[in-house]
């Protein structure tokens, strides 16, 4: 713009005000790429108003814990599995009987690492001797009996590690969005 010294200075002003005038102009949407690429993304926005509107999350709430071993005295064909978890209080009261529930052992292979179920039975367990001295302890000692394939018992070294997912539900995003969930 003033680049050169021997233009005038009103033709440069005149030069500077023509371009502002085309920035003033509206977008012009004229080839036919530009218009699918415009109407692919209002698309693109409406999904996602719609998603955000009817779609849903599972909610899950994921523990520690440790498989303690198939419940009764052998493993058989029901594959019930006690698994003994640390569970915050909160999520304890979300958890309930029925729910749907995967065990990830940690320090294993993916293949055999995971297996999914249904929480058949849930007991609370005495926290133990050593951390009962501590005065508020955010965590309460659960054990989990959950329904499982028989080939994941068989594949089982007891005890060992693992987390506990549980599906406590679905919850469209607004309202996740709504409760500071999300």
């Amino acid at each position: 713009m003033f680049n050169n010294p021997f233009e005038s200075l009103h033709d440069t002003v005149a030069e500077a005000k023509e371009e502002r005038e085309q920035l003033d102009r509206l977008l012009i949407i004229s080839t036919p790429r530009e218009r699918v690429l415009v109407a692919l993304l209002f698309l693109t926005v409406i999904a996602f108003g719609a998603w955000l509107a009817f779609g849903s999350v599972a909610q899950k709430v994921s523990v520690d814990g440790v498989v303690v071993g198939p419940v009764g005295d052998r493993p058989d064909s029901t594959g019930l599995v006690e698994v003994a978890v640390w569970i915050g209080s909160e999520s304890a009261a979300n958890v309930e009987v029925g729910m749907p529930a995967s065990i990830r052992l940690t320090g294993r292979a993916e293949s055999m690492a995971a297996a999914k179920g249904q929480v058949k039975a849930i007991a609370s367990a005495p926290i133990p001797s050593e951390l009962s001295t501590a005065e508020s302890v955010p965590f309460s000692y659960r054990r989990f009996d959950i329904v499982v394939d028989a080939a994941f018992m068989h594949s089982l070294l007891v005890p060992e590690k693992c987390v506990v997912d549980v599906e406590i539900g679905r919850q469209s995003p607004l309202a996740m969005i709504g409760a500071g969930l999300l």
